[in-house]
């Protein structure tokens, strides 16, 4: 009965160190997650191929966009040929479409008094754009081929930017969607030295890829080629990412704890520091336990 006895106390006294150190390590990765999750902004890379791009300026674009021969339409009815640049002005709605390989059409409108400027090659001022204008560049591919590339800078933009329309219940024969794309995710390290790749996600046909919460403004622009559709690059920081998907599920968009531990090494060193020190402290106490039941034993 008194082996008995020991054999449970010595079981008790393992049972016990095996739980604390079991508890350490959970509680170490509950926090790491919590860290990674909720503390830290994630800067999102993106690269697609779309047939549309929305946007509202909140400001002033930085950025001019420049044009060759392009059909303007001002209010719907006064139409012009225009060689030059625009300036896209403040709380404009911006919808940019080019389906498969037909031509770029761009849309601006606004409650404002004008949707930006013309601004002539010389960089003169030519005139304010009228409230509601929409922008036609047909011939891409004969342009392609005289090597020419329309480049649309997204520099400054505060606001979130629509990379497709929702696919649902749609009636018309041509909807603008996107076609591919990848978001890689970046996080900080912990120190802030160090910049490491926490995640890629496949953007799939139809898919619609938006973060809620910016903290930095959008900074990309848009390729217009031989390619069909549009090129579209894009980076921006912030929080609570998703995906919608055709027919309205949505997934959020998360840096993975996985990658943080394998590419962040000050956050690395640090976890491995701090779950050593509590098996050691562990170990320390089972030994404390098992000295005490042999001196009471004596």
């Amino acid at each position: 009965m008194k082996n008995i006895f020991l054999y449970l106390n010595r079981f008790k006294i393992v049972i016990l160190s095996i739980f604390i150190i079991l508890i350490s390590i959970i509680t170490l990765i509950v926090l790491a997650h919590q860290i990674s999750n909720s503390s830290l902004t994630t800067t999102y890379n993106i690269t697609a191929k779309t047939e549309s791009i929305e946007f509202l300026t909140r400001k002033k674009m930085e950025s001019r966009w420049s044009f060759d021969d392009a059909l303007i339409i001002e209010n719907y009815k006064d139409t012009i040929q225009y060689t030059g640049s625009i300036v896209i002005g403040s709380l404009v709605n911006v919808e940019i479409e080019r389906i498969s390989n037909g031509p770029l059409y761009i849309k601006l409108f606004t409650n404002e008094e004008n949707s930006g400027e013309y601004i002539g090659y010389d960089d003169k001022f030519i005139r304010k754009i009228p409230k509601k204008t929409e922008i036609y560049v047909d011939n891409i591919l004969e342009r392609a081929k005289r090597g020419e590339t329309i480049i649309l800078p997204i520099i400054g933009v505060e606001s979130k930017i629509k990379s497709s329309r929702p696919v649902g219940y749609e009636t018309e024969s041509t909807v603008p969607i996107l076609k591919s794309g990848k978001v890689s995710l970046l996080n900080r390290s912990v120190d802030g030295n160090t910049i490491y790749q926490a995640g890629e996600i496949e953007l799939n046909i139809g898919d619609q890829f938006i973060v809620d919460e910016l903290d930095s403004p959008n900074y990309g622009f848009i390729s217009i080629n031989e390619e069909p559709a549009l090129s579209f690059i894009n980076r921006m920081s912030g929080n609570n990412a998703k995906i919608i998907r055709p027919g309205g599920d949505e997934y959020p968009v998360q840096s993975s704890l996985l990658n943080k531990f394998l590419y962040d090494d000050f956050f690395r060193g640090t976890s491995i520091i701090f779950t050593v020190l509590i098996a050691i402290i562990a170990i320390l106490g089972f030994y404390m336990e098992v000295m005490n039941y042999v001196k009471n034993k004596k």
